[in-house]
Order: C-alpha cells, then structure tokens, then sequence
C-alpha cells in the first residue's frame, strides 16, 4: 500500500487491509509478485527501490482508495449574510446563492427546508430562485457526506440520516424569510402614525434619522434590519427587556423591515422608513 506519490504506507502480506485509522488522503493498492524475500520497507518508494532480493514484479495498475472526512463546514451567502428578507410580488427573480466555509473536500450538497427542518428540496448547484415560493421561513443548509446520498424530501435534515456512510450538516443556516408584503409601505402601517396597539413590536420614531429605538414583550434575542433589495444592512443580538436602539445615520433614505427573533425563531417584524 501506498500514498500517491507511490511511498510504500504498509506491507500487508495478505489480499485484504484494513484502512480503519487510516490518515485522510490516497492510497494505491498494488499487487506483487516475487521469489526470495521481500526487502521494501515502510518510506521506501515503490517504483524507485528493489522490492525484493530476487525476481519481482509490480501490477501495472493499482486499486485507488479515497480515505476522506465529511466535515460541512458554516453556510453564507456569497455576499457573507445569513438572513435573506424575499419580495414575491413582483416577477424579477430572488436569486440566492450560498457557499459552504470551512467544508472538506467530500461529497457535499445544498438543501432547502421549511422553518421546522424538513427538507423540501436538494439543489442542483448552489442558487435558488425563491420568486414563486408561498409566504414563510425557509432554510438553506449545506451537507457533507461519504457513501451513497441517501435523504429526500419529507426527511428531517437535523434528526435523520443523510447517507449510508458519515456525513455532517453545517453548523448554520442562510435564513430566508419570504414576504409578499415586503414592498408596500403601507400594508403594515402609516407613515408617522403610532404603531397599532396590539403588536408586541413598537418601534420609534418612524421615520427615522438617526436612529431606531425599540421594544418589545416578546423575549427577542436578535434582530435584523433588511433593506428593499433583501440584504441585511444590521444585526445586532439584544437584551429583550427595556428599550433597545439601533444605529441607522450611515443608510441610505428608504424602506427596510426590522425583524426579530427569539434564537432563531421568527418573532415579528414591523416597516421602518428612514428620511433625513
């Protein structure tokens, strides 16, 4: 047995080997003929040294063995976000494309489940058009596996098994939150009046300058604020309890959407407007 460069990794003896503990990478296997002793020794490369002290003779072909670790790595998009905010009303396409971060270099695939992990779709690539898609929140993960890809639609990406070998999920997901209220600013509410009395989310002052003060009796952990195009222009983890403020002077005049999470559990999310 050797590596790839044809460095003798081990000498058998037999017609079987056992490649459990095996180190990551390849290996050839080869088979030999030969009369007398055999005096290659582990180091030695094959094709360079006498492999016995009589007659010997080396296959002309060798069995590859790929000895790989399915590591998954982290997901983003390739912009670097992790929440997507989606417009349905229009018909432009809502493109996302992700990238896996630290992944190895085994088999790998993307795929999208609902807010609750199922799995709906594997990608074929790593783009998705979310355009069509019903209202909701959806998640991209990203999957590393050996053996053969055995999951499919209805499976649970979290709790069952991704292939017939060792496989791992990313330790993230791009987080997609489908709206088809996204761009129309007074679905949600009027421009500079109070926010209605029933939302858990109040959020002031609308318009905004400088910045976003806001609170809320739900146990908020994150939020996020959104622009018109989709992108995450903030995130900041918060305190749940009492007023938070946000930092919004270096943005642009517009219309983005404040979300809030409890983990990653979508919570609300309520229109700002920012004039200066």
């Amino acid at each position: 047995i050797t590596d790839e460069y044809n460095v003798i990794l081990a000498l058998p003896g037999a017609d079987s080997a056992n490649f459990d503990g095996a180190p990551i990478g390849t290996c050839r296997v080869w088979g030999l003929a030969y009369t007398g002793n055999i005096i290659a020794q582990v180091g030695d490369t094959a094709s360079q040294v006498p492999l016995s002290d009589q007659c010997f003779g080396l296959s002309s072909t060798f069995i590859e063995v790929v000895r790989d670790t399915a590591e998954a790595g982290s997901i983003e998009t390739t912009t670097g976000e992790t929440s997507v905010m989606i417009n349905t009303t229009d018909t432009i396409p809502d493109l996302v494309t992700v990238q896996a971060v630290g992944a190895s270099s085994a088999a790998s695939q993307f795929l999208v489940t609902n807010g609750s992990d199922i799995i709906l779709v594997a990608l074929n690539g790593n783009s998705v058009d979310f355009n069509q898609v019903p209202d909701g929140e959806y998640r991209i993960y990203h999957v590393s596996y050996t053996g053969e890809f055995t999951t499919n639609s209805g499976f649970n990406i979290l709790m069952d098994p991704i292939s017939d070998d060792c496989y791992d999920v990313s330790s993230n997901y791009v987080l997609i939150t489908v709206n088809d209220n996204f761009n129309d600013p007074d679905e949600q509410f009027e421009i500079g009046s109070a926010e209605s009395p029933v939302s858990a989310l109040q959020v002031y002052p609308n318009p905004a300058v400088n910045e976003i003060m806001f609170e809320s009796s739900e146990n908020i952990t994150q939020v996020f604020l959104i622009d018109q195009m989709g992108r995450t222009v903030v995130h900041q983890f918060v305190d749940y309890e009492g007023t938070q403020r946000m930092p919004v002077n270096q943005l642009n005049n517009g219309y983005y959407v404040l979300v809030t999470y409890e983990g990653d559990k979508l919570v609300e999310q309520k229109r700002v407007v920012i004039l200066k």
